[in-house]
C-alpha cells in the first residue's frame, strides 16, 4: 500500500507545479497531529483535491485535518461545512478516506 502512495505521490509531483504541492503540504502541516501524520495527511489531501467539489482553499480555510473525538480518525472539510457532503473522514492506519465514518 505504501508503494502505491509513493508512486501516486510521484506522479502527482510530475503532473503539478510546485505551487500545488506546496499548498497541499502547507494544509497538511496545519492539521491536528501533523507531527505524527504529515505524510499521510499530505497524500490524503492530494487525493481529495482531485475529487469534484473539493478545493484546497476550503481545506486550508478550515485548518486541515481534525481528530474525531470518539474514534481513531480525522476529518476535513473540502468545501462548505454546512453541506455534509463536504466532510471527509481519514483513517491514518489504513490510509483510507471516506464520507462515511462508520465505513472506516
Amino acid at each position: 500500500m505504501r508503494g502505491f502512495f509513493a508512486l501516486t505521490g510521484l506522479l502527482f509531483l510530475v503532473a503539478c507545479g510546485d505551487g500545488a504541492v506546496d499548498d497541499i503540504r502547507e494544509i497538511a502541516s496545519m492539521s491536528e497531529d501533523a507531527d505524527k501524520n504529515l505524510d499521510a495527511f499530505t497524500d490524503s489531501i492530494r487525493a481529495l483535491s482531485e475529487k469534484p467539489g473539493c478545493s484546497l482553499d476550503a481545506m486550508r480555510e478550515h485548518g486541515g485535518f481534525w481528530r474525531v473525538a470518539d474514534a481513531p480518525l480525522y476529518f476535513i472539510y473540502c468545501g462548505n461545512p454546512a453541506q455534509k457532503s463536504n466532510r471527509w473522514y481519514f483513517n491514518p492506519r489504513s490510509g483510507e478516506v471516506s464520507q462515511n465514518k462508520a465505513g472506516l
